[in-house]
């Protein structure tokens, strides 16, 4: 008789016999929406909410004055309609505020609690104050806001002010560090209960449009093979760019779900630490760059769902450098003996470059397949993986050679300021590769002020282009966007930038 061995079994055969067994008939509770993300969000609390999907769940449970809507274009949240009015050197931004503004636990919105959050997030503890330094008065009175501002550019509209949300003064003053664990806000949802591995929304009954579904779930599934089997199986009802690449063909030919597949706003790089004496060479961020073959990662393992990356802008973005098109579409051939070489004859061979990831198998994976194409050219590589928590912690803190990190719904070019600009930089900024350039700071400070959309366009092109010849960061991918829904659910428009506003008037 013949023998076999358990690694014998075809992995295929392994998924069949897994989904087989607990493949029985799930049944659905007919007011709850299960959605499943990978990561706890590090908190909720708008005002320092960095993680996506802290922001993204955040924008449901807060309002902002404007914000960006499924299709990329700016439109009114808390405001009904803005204008803009320049008096000498001063940009007055006039917002018709909507009538009967409510906080989830019915307290009225006013004016006081507007100019509150305004200060909240220019205030020395915000990671965002950078953004509204600019903002030098406030005036506030029935349904009028008008803000003044010293510089004016597109970015007050499409990055700045949709990151302002409006918080309950009173409750904030009372409650201090506790009101993390309240979170009351006049956006579609409010908070129901929060759990370590789950966040339950119910819909806000004083909202403009009360939200049709009853209970929204967000339940934290670390590992993604895990994630996949609950939405094969039917456990989950939505998944929003959270599940494996390779699995995607296998939920297409099920009955009761839809795939939907969009070019997206993500751009996967890999961070470098600048502070890293060898890794401030320019020649040893070279050495990285030409050892990585992002098209076989994207071929093998992405199962060809994203595309090469130049930008953190992505080539749907009007602010995209044109040029950037022919750079992605060169083929490269890695001369691997040449690069063995360099790193023979550098300083490089004589370190260990620490690559860190967060701990989904997917980011694993990745980082692994990085790992060994530079480990192929005679780098010494040393992967470490930890839960988000940590992860974050450590690349805030700066501790990490080398970290697979994304950029999520990067949209205004302003972006190259936040994550580049020398005033940026940690603790207090997001600039954590450590990146400083004289000639990007003039740039980006000149983007900010540039009121004429082609002129700003330009000084954006010069930007993106210092950031690719610098090698600031090793751009790896652009993901697209994959939405597996559960056909129960109706009226849900995929947003191009990954976030969940659709499920404002989604149904079930």
């Amino acid at each position: 008789m013949t023998k076999y061995s358990f690694f014998m079994i075809p992995s295929t055969l392994i998924i069949f016999i897994l989904i087989s067994g607990c493949n029985s008939k799930v049944t659905k509770n007919p007011s709850t929406m299960v959605v499943g993300i990978s990561a706890i969000p590090a908190t909720l609390d708008p005002r320092f909410a960095l993680d996506s999907e802290g922001m993204k769940i955040g924008s449901l449970i807060f309002q902002s004055l404007i914000k960006i809507g499924p299709d990329m274009s700016v439109v009114g949240d808390a405001a009904e309609s803005w204008e803009l009015n320049v008096d000498k050197s001063i940009y007055n931004l006039k917002f018709n505020l909507k009538e009967n503004l409510k906080f989830s636990n019915g307290e009225n919105v006013s004016c006081e609690d507007i100019t509150f959050s305004i200060e909240q997030f220019k205030s020395d503890e915000s990671p965002f104050k950078s953004a509204f330094s600019n903002i030098t008065k406030t005036f506030c009175k029935d349904h009028n806001l008008v803000l003044s501002l010293s510089e004016y550019s597109e970015k007050v509209l499409n990055s700045d002010l949709p990151v302002i949300k409006i918080l309950p003064k009173k409750l904030i003053l009372e409650q201090k560090d506790n009101f993390k664990n309240l979170l009351i806000g006049s956006g579609a949802f409010k908070i129901s209960k929060l759990k370590e591995v789950e966040i339950n929304l119910e819909p806000n009954p004083h909202f403009e449009e009360i939200a049709k579904i009853k209970n929204l779930q967000f339940k934290v599934i670390k590992d993604d093979f895990t994630r996949f089997l609950k939405m094969y199986r039917g456990d989950l009802d939505l998944a929003v760019s959270s599940l494996p690449k390779n699995k995607i063909k296998s939920l297409e030919t099920l009955d009761h779900l839809e795939v939907i597949k969009r070019p997206g706003l993500s751009m996967a790089y890999l961070l470098l630490n600048l502070k890293n004496k060898e890794l401030q060479k320019f020649d040893h961020r070279k050495i990285l760059f030409d050892g990585i073959d992002r098209k076989e990662i994207i071929k093998y393992k992405l199962e060809g769902l994203a595309q090469p990356a130049t930008s953190i802008l992505t080539p749907s973005n009007p602010y995209f450098w044109p040029e950037f098109l022919k750079i992605s579409d060169d083929p490269k051939e890695i001369n691997f003996e040449n690069l063995r070489q360099k790193v023979l004859n550098s300083e490089l061979s004589k370190i260990v470059l620490n690559l860190k990831t967060s701990n989904t198998r997917e980011a694993v994976e990745n980082a692994k397949l990085i790992a060994t194409q530079l480990r192929k050219i005679g780098l010494r590589v040393n992967h470490e993986s930890y839960e988000w928590g940590t992860y974050y912690k450590d690349i805030k803190q700066g501790e990490y050679d080398l970290a697979t990190m994304t950029w999520v719904g990067a949209y205004d070019p302003d972006i190259y300021r936040i994550a580049f600009a020398s005033k940026e930089l940690p603790p207090d900024g997001r600039n954590r590769g450590y990146y400083a350039n004289p000639n990007l700071d003039r740039l980006v400070d000149l983007g900010a002020k540039e009121l004429n959309p082609e002129k700003r366009k330009e000084i954006y092109y010069q930007a993106q282009k210092i950031i690719y010849d610098d090698l600031a960061i090793i751009p790896l991918w652009y993901e697209d966007t994959i939405t597996v829904k559960d056909k129960r659910i109706k009226n849900y428009v995929p947003s191009l930038n990954g976030d969940y506003s659709g499920l404002i008037k989604a149904s079930l």
